[in-house]
């Protein structure tokens, strides 16, 4: 069982780091504000919400929850964009993004998220 759900973690975390990727590659540019970083911050954040709400098996959970959604969303790539940002004026923007974008914009989406999927279940 252990194994199982170590594999379903793998696979999902496989595939949220990819879109991450892709969605930062996308929309964030080099030396320029991180929006899609912060994008999939918020969006995984409501992929949470509304999976977790919708009670799914322990393997659906370990895939989407913990695997996808864990990669998918992610301060630490989000913090070294903001690091490498260049000018000061650059700087304060990211950093108000951040402090708009973690605990307010992913809880807020989390919360909408898990409405939606409780009017679901």
């Amino acid at each position: 069982m252990a194994t199982d759900v170590i594999g379903w973690i793998a696979l999902g975390g496989a595939a949220g780091a990819a879109a991450r990727f892709l969605l930062g590659r996308a929309l964030d540019r080099p030396g320029g504000m991180p929006y899609g970083t912060a994008l999939a911050n918020v969006l995984g954040s409501a992929l949470l919400g509304l999976v977790a709400t919708l009670g799914p098996g322990t393997a659906v959970l370990a895939l989407v929850g913990t695997g996808f959604c864990g990669a998918f969303t992610t301060y630490s790539s989000y913090a070294l964009a903001v690091a490498l940002l260049g000018t000061p004026r650059e700087s304060r923007t990211a950093a108000i993004l951040l402090a708009v974008t973690v605990p307010v914009a992913a809880v807020a989406a989390c919360a909408l998220g898990a409405l939606v999927g409780g009017a679901l279940a």
